[in-house]
């Protein structure tokens, strides 16, 4: 049985005028995912009474409401705006850390979006919050639904010892500014210690390009004497 609670109006009709009467009907269209987050909130505040998280009925039913929803789906049908404030709450109270529901409220998160569109405002509403998780979980889903401008955005000036970021800056700077991209790889292989095939793959393919036999021969060398790189994978691409 999917969730449901009773809808009513705020104000007998046979009180409104025509136009009110509208918009009465209007916001008062059956929003079963509205409604559930309600109730969730309501459950929120009684568990926010509480000394200490452990294992009160509240956290069950939060459980229970949204792994309901999940399973009846339908998010489609429901308005962005609705769609948009339990996401920016959940995102804004970090997943309900505090109150040991984080696992449902990522899973109605990562649910509710129902378009691409959807799955990139997503990504925003994230962008804003200020916890670097809950901003790389975004660069993430800018990567998955192909927005790689703001996937790269992120990454900006990156310097740590991942390989990915790396890998989505010289993806998105190989076309728009290669030289820029040809720095981010040099960058890289200084850096990440795990796996530089990637790099190096980009850097022969680049000197090969502009026809210079030489700095090929000399990333080639380099490549040999290293450990994070798959030959195999070099003297494939590059027989």
């Amino acid at each position: 049985t999917c969730y449901v609670t009773p809808l009513y109006s705020s104000c007998p009709l046979f009180m409104l005028t025509p136009e009110e009467i509208g918009k009465e009907q209007e916001q008062s269209e059956p929003s079963l995912l509205k409604d559930a987050w309600s109730d969730i909130q309501g459950l929120i505040e009684r568990l926010s009474y509480e000394p200490y998280m452990d294992d009160q009925m509240e956290m069950e039913e939060i459980y229970l409401i949204i792994e309901d929803l999940i399973q009846c789906g339908g998010f489609e049908q429901e308005p962005w705006e609705v769609k948009e404030h339990i996401l920016s709450e959940i995102y804004q109270n970090n997943y309900y850390v505090d109150y040991c529901v984080e696992d449902p409220m990522e899973e109605l998160a990562a649910a509710i979006c129902s378009t691409r569109e959807e799955q990139l405002k997503r990504a925003d509403l994230m962008m804003q919050i200020d916890d670097d998780g809950i901003r790389k979980e975004a660069a993430k889903l800018y990567r998955q639904f192909g927005d790689l401008e703001h996937c790269a955005r992120y990454y900006e000036g990156y310097q740590g010892k991942e390989q990915e970021p790396y890998e989505i800056l010289i993806e998105y700077y190989k076309d728009a500014d290669r030289e820029k991209a040809v720095r981010i790889a040099e960058s890289a292989i200084q850096r990440c210690k795990i796996d530089q095939t990637s790099f190096f793959l980009f850097l022969l393919q680049d000197a090969k390009d502009n026809g210079d036999e030489q700095r090929f021969k000399k990333l080639m060398q380099s490549a040999r004497r290293r450990k994070a790189v798959n030959m195999e994978k070099i003297r494939e691409k590059h027989r």
